[in-house]
């Protein structure tokens, strides 16, 4: 996405046009082309305090075109399962809801199938304005970039993410108190600002508008969206967090909470991890749930140690992260990470140490009691506590192969089940783990050389770890579940259902593992049978979803590349054209490892 210096094509009053800036595109700034005024939303999921809903409103009315808002699942995001996608869904349904009683239209599309014309992009090319977000994390730049080359018309992104506009701050800054220097009278002259009464009137888009397919999400009971989420081509294995729900409406109401009850001891009890001394509101903040113009101005008004404390997580932490991903086009990259932590890292290379595959990570089967707590609050919860998960993510460099691999992961168990993943937010956090906005220190340590450290088993001296164990559990709606059948689809619900806490028993008629991946042993060698896989002979492991899993199965030596000649109905002799794979040492032995933890009834009927 690159920026024009064109003033913009319609008047605004300062608090909205100080958070605007226009595009560029083909598309001259006064241009008539399009029928619509287009509203993209992806994260500033609300109706109070939303700039980019103000500008939108006030771009229809200039235009004298219809407002349409518009919320889609289109994109190809990575980690895209039902515990992100129910969140949102949740939050998408009560601002629909919340706008038709105002007479807006919003268009809710859902993934669009191979070859089809997404709901957005057939939008976009009725624009005569399309207004959107200026969010610096990746992908949003490139994907709004390539819809203002395909609007008729000009394209105004607007900053709804910080209190200081992120192209308003002046140079790069690699560290908190710079930042802070340079911010803090803009910061000051703007945080004790009353956000101006949202004039959100505008010519009224017909229903018919609206793209082929788009939902209505008002129609929808939280039973109903969760269905939903489950008829689409999502990653089912990452289930919803059940202790949070999306939507402006929940999340204000955490905040009224924490603002009366938690604020005034913020600074003490921020840290530990056994209380409630956070205010929860990353993945409410993440997904634009709840405006953070609201936080920083009630949090001020509050006054204390605690409120100040806040807004230094919230102003400097926060915002400082989003200018880099703004100022860093790479940073979800390696090269995001400093270069003096680079050379300290490449220079340890090759030092010894334990790596751990991409499944033991996820599944918090380390043997590291602290950092396995830590990877199940992410995992069943879908949230861990900031000062955990700092700790979490400087052990994985030790139990990564490589400097790059860290990171890879770093972003991976983050994002696919954190409900604040993906947040530049988390990009900054992540990323300190590995030096940013950080320095050097005297010590030279094995494998993370002059990083900061922060060793789990310190932490866990701090942590009452039984407790804290309590604590993730606690978070859970849990239930007991019975599953009938131990071949491979049951062993992995079962497995997929024991992962997020919930207790599982399988029962199966056979006398062991294997189901339609049998495999039986013969021979007069006890130790060294002879196997005969007289089920499936061959795995076709294929598609996106499950190549973390297939990498970290030939890893674990759980499965193994095959690459037969097979012969054809015609006598001819071919390769397959996509790999295959085959259990080790038979084909149950995916079916056992599947099994792994859980409890199995063999000989078992019903």
């Amino acid at each position: 996405m690159i920026l024009s210096e064109d003033p913009l094509p319609f008047e605004l009053p300062f608090h909205l046009a100080e958070r605007c800036s226009m595009v560029r595109s083909d598309s001259e700034p006064g241009s008539s082309g399009g029928d619509l005024v287009v509203c993209w939303l992806h994260h500033a999921c609300r109706l109070e305090e939303n700039p980019v809903l103000e500008v939108a409103a006030a771009a229809a009315r200039s235009t004298d075109r219809p407002l349409l808002v518009h919320a889609g699942f289109g994109g190809r995001h990575e980690f895209a399962n039902d515990r992100h996608t129910i969140f949102m869904l949740e939050g998408w349904a009560e601002l629909q809801g919340r706008l038709r009683e105002l007479g807006i239209v919003m268009s809710i599309t859902p993934p669009n199938g191979p070859g089809r014309t997404s709901g957005l992009r057939r939008l976009v090319e009725r624009a005569c304005v399309l207004v959107t977000e200026d969010l610096p994390r990746n992908p949003y730049p490139e994907w709004t970039g390539d819809m203002a080359t395909r609007a008729p018309g000009p394209t105004v992104v607007v900053d709804a993410a910080c209190l200081l506009p992120g192209r308003r701050v002046p140079g790069g800054h690699d560290r908190a108190f710079r930042f802070r220097r340079a911010c803090q009278r803009e910061w000051d002259a703007r945080v004790d600002r009353d956000w101006p009464t949202a004039d959100l009137t505008a010519p009224i888009a017909s229903e018919d508008d609206r793209p082929s397919g788009a939902l209505d999400l008002t129609t929808h009971d939280p039973v109903a969206l969760r269905d939903l989420a489950g008829s689409w081509p999502l990653d089912h294995s990452v289930g919803p967090a059940t202790e949070m729900s999306g939507g402006e409406s929940e999340g204000l109401r955490r905040w009224t909470a924490f603002l009366r009850t938690g604020l005034p001891r913020y600074h003490q009890r921020r840290n530990d991890p056994l209380v409630d001394g956070t205010s929860g509101l990353s993945p409410w903040l993440h997904h634009g749930m709840v405006s953070p113009f609201r936080l920083a101005r009630e949090a001020h008004r509050a006054g204390g140690d605690g409120a100040a404390k806040f807004l230094d997580e919230l102003l400097v932490w926060r915002e400082l992260s989003f200018h880099f991903c703004r100022e860093h086009h790479d940073h979800d990259t390696y090269d995001a990470v400093p270069a003096w932590a680079r050379e300290t890292l490449e220079s340890h290379a090759s030092d010894a140490r334990r790596v751990h595959s991409w499944e033991t990570l996820s599944r918090g089967r380390t043997g590291d009691a602290t950092w396995d707590l830590a990877q199940a609050s992410l995992r069943q919860r879908g949230w861990l506590h900031n000062n955990l998960r700092m700790t979490w993510g400087k052990a994985l460099p030790g139990w990564s192969r490589d400097p790059g691999q860290t990171l890879e992961r770093l972003l991976d168990l983050n994002d696919r089940f954190a409900l604040d993943g993906h947040d530049p937010n988390s990009i900054g956090g992540l990323l300190w783990c590995l030096g940013l906005f950080d320095r050097p220190f005297p010590e030279d340590n094995q494998v993370t050389g002059t990083l900061r450290t922060r060793p789990t088993a310190d932490h866990g001296r701090r942590l009452d770890l039984p407790r804290y164990a309590d604590r993730v559990r606690s978070g859970i709606q849990r239930a007991s579940v019975l599953v009938i059948g131990a071949g491979v689809a049951g062993s992995i619900a079962a497995r997929t259902l024991h992962d997020h806490g919930h207790p599982v028993t399988l029962l199966d008629k056979g006398r062991g593992p294997g189901g339609r991946l049998s495999t039986r042993r013969r021979g007069p060698d006890r130790d060294d049978p002879i196997r005969h896989d007289h089920g499936c002979q061959v795995l076709r492991l294929r598609g996106p979803l499950r190549e973390q899993l297939t990498r970290s199965w030939i890893e674990d030596g759980v499965v193994a590349a095959w690459n037969p000649r097979v012969r054809n109905p015609d006598g001819g002799i071919t390769a397959p054209d996509a790999p295959w794979y085959v259990a080790m040492p038979g084909m149950n032995g995916l079916v056992s490892h599947l099994q792994t933890d859980l409890r199995v009834k063999y000989q078992s009927v019903v």
